[in-house]
């Protein structure tokens, strides 16, 4: 599409980025196969996700300098940032590694596990992430099923409703205290997938 848009001759294209960045969910709790209240069956589902792919297919023939983003608290390019990806554990997802993956699921005993994932099947780009999701899992031995639905804001959170759900994210502040309000154990409103650590609070406050 934007392609088609620049190409036109009776408009004005005008382009530039904001903060929203892409972002994958999974339910701890409350999801519809409950197979990620297994930590290691979670770290196996991250370890397959073509984080690298969908970046070079689907974003930066939109923007060029767009870059992957390995940490929810610091923004790329912002102080911390760098301090914080080599500290938080996100080097094990940069690529995609299926015997990694395929070795925590035997860790785990976990024999075909099903992940379904909430998007907006309204949207390009969602669907063809999903697509190259389901694909790279499959390698690993995940069945990546569709959970999507034109409705999907309103099921974020619901209980049974999915497992895993993929969505652009546009973070409405860069205060301190706006990390505590995304990611504290008692951020309802924003706490989809039920995440809760009391240490990972201590830490916010």
């Amino acid at each position: 599409m934007a392609k088609a848009l620049v190409s036109a001759t009776d408009i004005t294209v005008r382009s530039g980025f904001d903060g929203a960045y892409e972002q994958l969910d999974l339910q701890f709790d409350h999801g519809r196969s409950n197979v990620f209240e297994n930590p290691l069956v979670r770290q196996a589902f991250l370890r397959v996700v073509p984080r690298q792919q969908i970046l070079e297919q689907l974003v930066v023939p939109l923007q060029e300098d767009a870059q992957l983003r390995s940490s929810q608290v610091f923004l790329p390019g912002s102080e911390g940032y760098e301090e914080a990806v080599k500290a938080n554990g996100s080097k094990a997802y940069a690529k995609v590694d299926v015997a990694g993956a395929r070795k925590l699921l035997a860790r785990a005993g976990v024999v075909d596990p099903r992940v379904c994932i909430l998007f907006d099947s309204s949207n390009p780009r969602r669907i063809a992430e999903f697509g190259l999701i389901q694909k790279s899992a499959a390698l690993a031995g995940f069945t990546v099923t569709d959970c999507s639905s034109p409705d999907w804001r309103a099921l974020l959170g619901a209980p049974g409703a999915y497992d895993a759900a993929l969505y652009a994210l546009r973070p409405s502040t860069l205060a301190v205290t706006g990390t505590a309000a995304s990611f504290r154990s008692t951020a309802t409103a924003t706490n989809h997938s039920y995440y809760s650590n009391p240490k990972v609070d201590a830490i916010l406050d």
